[in-house]
């Protein structure tokens, strides 16, 4: 495929040091072109639709929210042994899991939450439709997104762009977001906790770094996106001679 092609389109710097490490006369081939986020993902203030929300998945009044396929490879366990850690100080605080998840992998989830102790503050209310997305991320205390390995990571800039703080792994997210994101070590479920606390106890810190998510998540427009998009397909076409 990587022969074949005439460019290859990755969404992250991260990904294309990934592809060229192991295929490195792909190099020249490779155009970096972040997504776009729907212009429907801002801060929800609508107490009718956070209400809903709040109704429909079952939410808690303070929660921290993972949001995509439970799977290993996001590292629901790392993000469980974290809870597990900050409830002592946080009584009241749930964790909410969404996102599609097999009959396995919640017989397993369900397995260690009760092993540490949060079966009953660990709550698994499946997909989010897109139309609740907004609102279920203003009303997470933060989005905790610590994955084993990431090409992009979609979550955290929606909840960004919501005024959701985010969690989020070292690699790529530091690059990426830079202070945007408050970054952790995805192999320590201590370093996760470490990183979620001061979103919970530190008003100071959660607001600066939802007003700098603010920010960053408005670099990343569709229309962005689709321009070039839309640029590089006309290279490609003018070099081919299509428009001869």
């Amino acid at each position: 495929s990587i022969r074949r092609a005439a460019k290859i389109i990755v969404f992250s710097q991260y990904t294309r040091d990934n592809i060229t490490a192991r295929f490195p006369e792909a190099a020249s081939k490779i155009a970096v072109i972040p997504p776009g986020i729907s212009p429907d993902l801002k801060p929800c203030k609508d107490p009718a639709l956070l209400q809903s929300a709040k109704y429909r998945y079952g939410l808690s009044e303070q929660f921290l929210l993972f949001l995509g396929d439970l799977t290993c490879r996001k590292n629901i366990d790392g993000i469980l042994r974290a809870f597990a850690a900050l409830r002592p100080k946080h009584p009241e605080l749930h964790l909410t899991l969404a996102g599609h998840c097999d009959g396995q992998m919640s017989r397993a989830i369900r397995q260690t939450a009760a092993d540490l102790g949060v079966a009953s503050q660990t709550d698994l209310p499946g997909y989010i439709a897109p139309a609740d997305l907004a609102a279920v991320y203003s009303l997470a205390a933060a989005l905790v997104f610590p994955s084993h390995d990431e090409g992009f990571g979609l979550p955290p800039l929606e909840a960004m762009a919501c005024g959701c703080p985010a969690v989020c792994s070292e690699k790529p997210f530091a690059a990426m977001h830079g202070d945007a994101v408050s970054v952790c070590d995805p192999d320590s479920p201590a370093s996760i906790a470490a990183a979620a606390a001061p979103l919970l106890e530190n008003s100071a810190r959660r607001e600066a770094l939802v007003a700098a998510g603010l920010r960053r998540a408005a670099d990343f427009s569709l229309q962005a996106a689709a321009t070039a998009l839309e640029a590089l397909y006309r290279d490609i076409l003018t070099q081919t001679g299509f428009f001869d």
